[in-house]
């Protein structure tokens, strides 16, 4: 076999092999971002189980799932952006300019680094003016979420009083306000493609203008001039890929807001047993509406019954919670054996005592899910095996 035909059959191998590799890449990059979501959604379900009890007054169930399926997912697509996109382009850009620079002319290849200067300039500058309402139809999404939580905790009493079409009405007015924001968002970038369009137009043009002297003087063909353009529109398309890939960012990064707002809100106090402290009474806690208990003063002792006595609204459940740390008094301590409870960490002072609510919890699971909730040293085997 001829040098020839052996290049050839080394050419076809390569194409092979960068096919298989491309490929590769996308499931590789596909399970590296599952991997990160998969951290991600576990590490933030962990912080929020360490949240005080005002976030999760604030915040609803539908609120917190909708900010970590949203915040995830921008997760997953920034990782493959990064593999896909960023990575590859800033490689064949290089490389595709040395050639160009070498074996064609270097005012061309000039031309196209100055067109991809400014496509992804472009790029860049439309994404931070359409920023704002990217974060805003985000922003609407969520209220939207965080109403459609409320709402269905209270839907029996919402349909005692026939308020679908208040709630219906509710509901349609944000998702409108998320779709006019997206809008106004699209038709900024419309303009910007536009422009990038006419970028496009000026570079063929300045690039004909520079290769029309060589055609006349027999150096290129009309096939050339053809094939050329075609080259010229493969070596636009990592340029592109970049700036189109700086407004998934944007989006990205959107999505991510609510995930970050969330997971940066303030957790339950962790502390360090201390000792040696001094009994004092005078427990008081005042809730933002002005209600709450003051200079409250109680005895419990381990063994005995203690009943809390008083009328609707005295304050025995805001005692309940000041004892089981869901709240932290204004002023004054409870002290166990001589110890501020402030001090004691939440999962150790849990760890301690035992609580019996008003009202019975059961998660919508079944009845050995509900039994492993609270018995923490067992696993389903051991379940089984007991049952």
């Amino acid at each position: 076999m001829s040098a020839f035909a052996w290049g050839f059959a080394g050419y076809a191998v390569l194409l092979g092999i960068a096919s298989a590799l491309q490929r590769m890449l996308q499931y590789l990059s596909f399970m590296t971002a599952e991997n990160l979501g998969f951290i991600a959604a576990t590490r933030f379900f962990d912080r929020i189980l360490r949240k005080t009890s005002a976030f999760l007054l604030e915040h609803n169930p539908v609120e917190i799932q909708s900010a970590a399926a949203r915040g995830c997912s921008a997760l997953t697509t920034l990782v493959q952006l990064g593999i896909m996109i960023f990575i590859p382009a800033a490689a064949q850009l290089l490389l595709t300019l040395a050639i160009l620079g070498v074996l064609v002319n270097i005012q061309i290849a000039a031309i196209v680094v100055a067109y991809g200067a400014v496509a992804i300039t472009l790029g860049w500058s439309s994404t931070r003016r359409a920023r704002v309402f990217l974060d805003r139809a985000i922003e609407a999404g969520q209220e939207n979420a965080r109403f459609v939580g409320n709402v269905m905790n209270s839907m029996d009493t919402l349909r005692h009083f026939g308020s679908h079409s208040w709630t219906s009405q509710r509901f349609t007015m944000k998702a409108r306000e998320v779709r006019d924001n997206w809008r106004t968002y699209v038709f900024q970038r419309l303009a910007y493609i536009a422009v990038l369009g006419l970028a496009i137009a000026l570079q063929f043009a300045v690039t004909l203008l520079l290769l029309i002297p060589e055609y006349r003087a027999g150096a290129v063909t009309i096939g050339d001039i053809v094939l050329f353009n075609t080259l010229l529109l493969q070596l636009n398309m990592p340029f592109e890929m970049v700036a189109r890939a700086i407004s998934d960012a944007a989006r990205s990064r959107a999505d991510l807001i609510p995930l970050a707002r969330l997971w940066v809100a303030p957790e339950e106090r962790r502390t360090s047993h201390a000792h040696d402290f001094t009994p004092s009474e005078g427990i008081g806690y005042a809730y933002n509406n002005g209600r709450g208990v003051t200079n409250v003063s109680f005895m419990a002792r381990r063994g005995a019954i203690t009943f809390l006595v008083g009328e609707t609204g005295s304050g025995k459940s805001t005692i309940f919670k000041l004892v089981l740390k869901s709240i932290e008094p204004d002023c004054g301590r409870i002290l166990v054996d001589g110890t501020d409870i402030a001090t004691i960490d939440h999962t150790d002072w849990y760890a301690a005592v035992a609580v019996v609510p008003q009202e019975v919890m059961l998660l919508n699971e079944s009845l050995a899910d509900n039994i492993l909730l609270v018995v923490h040293h067992s696993d389903f085997d051991s379940l089984t095996t007991a049952g």
